[in-house]
């Protein structure tokens, strides 16, 4: 993965069962009150976005005079070049996915942003991730 920066930046979550459960909320309905007013009811507005585990891979068929041909390190040299393969593979199924098998992509479930400068837009969408009360899971 340290081909892949976009997938190599991310905070993995270990899982022992195949999925993973992010429970989500969005509190609404708070109010500030004056002196003796009636206190509003808050809708949590929770969800769970559920996460199944994939991942990209394949078998490359390398032959045994291949592997022992002291001129050429081919380990090395096929490590090489599926890493950077596979790496750029894994970044745009995170980003741009088309669900089963692969992730449901990151840029298509964010909220589109638009300002009159690349500035504005990106301050735009900060505010709307924290408007989503986004956090990052932390690193073990």
């Amino acid at each position: 993965m340290a081909g892949a920066p976009f997938a190599n930046s991310l905070t993995r979550a270990p899982t022992a069962t195949g999925n993973l459960a992010f429970p989500t909320v969005a509190p609404s309905g708070y109010a500030w009150l004056e002196e003796l007013q009636e206190v509003p009811n808050v809708a949590l507005n929770d969800e769970t976005l559920i996460v199944s585990v994939a991942k990209v891979a394949g078998l490359l068929p390398i032959s045994a005079e291949m592997m022992s041909d002291a001129a050429v390190n081919i380990t090395s040299w096929v490590t090489g070049a599926l890493a950077d393969s596979i790496s750029r593979d894994l970044d745009l199924g995170l980003l741009r996915g088309t669900r089963h098998p692969q992730p449901n992509g990151i840029i298509a479930q964010a909220d589109e942003v638009t300002d009159a400068s690349l500035i504005g837009a990106a301050g735009a969408a900060i505010a709307e991730i924290g408007e989503q009360a986004a956090r990052p899971i932390p690193s073990r």
